[in-house]
C-alpha cells in the first residue's frame, strides 16, 4: 500500500493489533505503515496502539519507517518482527511528550539518514526490553537510538549488533538533558566516525552490566561526551575496540565520566591515547576496576590530561598496556589521583625517556597506596613546576 503523505496502511487515534502482516507499504512523510494521531479525531480519544505477534517487512518513510506517533501518543509493539525498513529518520519517531515499549521484537536490516531503530524527541519515553537489533546502516548519526532533550530511553536485556555509521553516535546519539539507562545488554560490531557506542552531546547515560565489543572509530571507539554530559558505567565490559585516538573515550567541556567495577581489555590506538583524552575540566574516575592489554602505536599510552582535567584511579589495575613514550601525560593545571592503584607489566618503548607518569608544567599528582611493579620504564618523571606528593606505595 501507499498511503502518500502520512500512514502507508494504517491512520488511527487508538487500535489493537494482533498477528498481523504488513509487508510493502509506504508513505512520503510520516509513517510508512502506521500514523498514531489524535489530531484528525473529535472528542475524546486514547492515542494508544498496541501491536501483538506481528511482521512489519519493507516498509519506507522519511520519519517513522514503521511507526509515526504523534505527541501524546502511546504505542506498545510485543513478540514481533521488523526487517528491511527504509527511512530518514527512525523506524520508530516519537514525536514531544510519547510513550514507545518494544518487548521480546527481533529488528534487522535497516537503511537510514539518522536513528535506526528510534527517535525519541523531547520529553517522550521509550522502553526497548528483550529487543535483538542487527544490520543497520545509519549515513548521519545515532546508529540504532537519537535522544533528544529530556527524553528517557530504558534498555533492559537486548542485543545489538553490526551497526555502521558514517558520522557520530554508532549507537546511541545523546543530546543536552536527555537520559538513558542501560541494563544487562550486549553491543558488538559497532563502527562510526567518533563516539562508537555513544557520542553525549549534553546529554547522560547509566550503564550496568553491560558488555560493549569489537567497536571501530576514527577517535573515541566508546565515548565521545561534552557540555556537562555525566557517564557511569558499573560492572560493564568494553573490549576488542580500536580508534586513531582516544580509542576509550574523548572527555571535554565538563564532561564526567565514572567507571566501577568495569573492565577495559585489548583495545588499540593505531596513533595515541589507547584510554582518554580529557580537557576544558573534564573528569575520569576509575574506580575498583581493570585496565589491561590496551596499546598505543605512537606516544601517549593511555591517558592524556589538559585545562584542568581530573583524572582519578581509585583501587585500580592497570597492566600490561604498551606504548612509545608516557603512560599518562599531564600539562595545563591537570591533576591526577592514584589510591590504591597498581601499575604492572606495563611497557614504554622508549625507555629513556618514557615514565608511566608524566606530570609537565603547571600539572599535578597524588600517588598514594599504589603500587609501581615491573614496568619497562620510569614510574614517575616530573619537569619544572609540577607538583608531585607520594604516600606509603611501592616502587619495584
Amino acid at each position: 500500500n501507499v498511503g502518500r503523505e502520512n500512514g502507508g496502511d494504517i491512520v488511527t487515534a487508538g487500535a489493537r493489533i494482533f498477528s498481523s502482516y504488513f509487508v510493502g507499504s509506504n508513505s512520503k512523510s510520516k509513517g510508512g505503515c502506521i500514523w498514531i494521531t489524535k489530531a484528525l479525531t473529535r472528542g475524546s480519544s486514547t492515542g494508544v496502539v498496541s501491536i501483538n505477534g506481528s511482521l512489519f517487512k519493507e516498509l519506507a518513510s522519511d520519519f517513522g519507517g514503521v511507526v509515526y506517533c504523534d505527541r501524546n501518543t502511546v504505542v506498545t509493539v510485543v513478540n514481533s518482527r521488523i526487517s528491511d525498513i527504509n527511512t530518514r529518520d527512525g523506524s520508530f519517531f516519537a514525536d514531544d511528550s510519547t510513550v514507545l515499549h518494544l518487548n521480546d521484537t527481533v529488528v534487522g536490516d535497516i537503511e537510514t539518514v539518522d536513528a535506526g531503530l528510534l527517535h525519541l524527541s523531547i520529553n517522550s519515553y521509550g522502553i526497548l526490553s528483550g529487543v535483538t537489533v542487527n544490520n543497520i546502516h545509519a549515513q548521519g548519526f545515532g546508529g540504532v537510538a537519537v535522544s533528544e532533550s529530556n527524553s528517557v530511553l530504558e534498555i533492559f536485556g537486548s542485543n545489538v549488533s553490526n551497526v555502521r555509521v558514517l558520522a557520530d553516535g554508532g549507537v546511541f546519539y545523546v543530546r543536552s538533558g536527555a537520559f538513558i539507562e542501560i541494563f544487562e545488554s550486549q553491543f558488538y560490531s559497532i563502527s562510526a566516525v567518533s563516539g562508537g557506542f555513544a557520542f553525549v552531546f549534553g546529554g547522560n547515560i547509566f550503564m550496568d552490566r553491560a558488555n560493549v565489543r569489537d567497536v571501530n572509530t576514527k577517535t573515541a571507539a566508546i565515548f565521545s561526551a561534552m557540555i556537562t554530559s555525566k557517564v557511569k558505567a558499573t560492572g560493564c565490559s568494553f573490549s576488542e575496540f580500536t580508534a586513531e585516538s582516544a580509542s576509550f573515550a574523548t572527555l571535554v567541556q565538563n564532561a564526567k565520566l565514572a567507571l566501577i567495577g568495569s573492565r577495559v581489555l585489548n583495545a588499540k590506538a593505531t596513533e595515541n591515547i589507547a584510554l582518554a583524552l580529557l580537557s576544558d575540566s573534564a573528569s575520569f574516575n576509575i574506580t575498583s576496576s581493570y585496565v589491561d592489554s590496551l596499546t598505543a602505536d605512537a606516544d601517549v599510552g593511555l591517558i592524556q590530561q589538559f585545562d584542568y582535567s581530573k583524572v582519578m584511579l581509585i583501587n585500580s589495575n592497570i597492566t600490561n598496556c604498551s606504548c612509545e613514550s608516557n603512560a599518562i601525560d599531564l600539562s595545563g593545571n591537570s591533576s591526577l589521583i592514584s589510591s590504591r592503584a597498581f601499575f604492572k607489566a606495563n611497557t614504554l618503548r622508549s625507555t629513556a625517556t618514557g615514565a608511566i607518569i608524566l606530570l609537565r608544567e603547571s600539572s599535578s599528582a597524588f600517588v598514594a597506596n599504589s603500587t609501581m611493579q615491573q614496568n619497562a620504564g620510569k614510574s614517575i618523571f616530573t619537569t619544572e613546576f609540577s607538583a608531585l606528593k607520594i604516600y606509603n606505595s611501592i616502587f619495584r
